[in-house]
């Protein structure tokens, strides 16, 4: 399934939600979404609970987002992580790099090591 999304607009901030493929091919759409959104200057929530592929390359764009919200007081809130985001963030440590409080299922976590910033931003559920 290819990416899709939808974009609700709050007071102080942005939720969009993600649907499919965020795969290598879709990286630079994804890019080109997020530069639109982050020209009204406000807090962006991103729910990745149906993300169904999750390429490296999409942590780079967040990152990058991240950095930038910061300049400007503002901040990225990554939620819902799918089992396939969970993995990429589990391959390369980013659990304390994004801040974010991740809930994962018991059998998840057996699966991943989260080696990195556990201790304070996963739940069990």
């Amino acid at each position: 399934m290819k990416l899709e999304y939808i974009i609700e607009r709050k007071e102080q901030s942005i939720l969009m939600k993600l649907i499919g493929r965020l795969g290598i091919y879709e990286v630079k759409e994804f890019k080109k979404i997020l530069s639109e959104l982050i020209t009204s200057k406000n807090n962006i929530v991103i729910d990745l609970k149906d993300v169904s592929e999750f390429h490296p390359a999409t942590v780079q764009v967040l990152y990058s987002l991240k950095k930038y919200l910061k300049l400007y007081n503002l901040n990225l809130k990554l939620i819902n992580h799918s089992s396939q985001v969970l993995q990429v963030f589990n391959l390369f440590g980013l659990i304390s790099i994004f801040g974010d409080k991740v809930h994962i299922s018991k059998n998840l976590k057996d699966k991943l090591k989260f080696s990195y910033g556990t201790k304070k931003n996963y739940e069990l559920i």
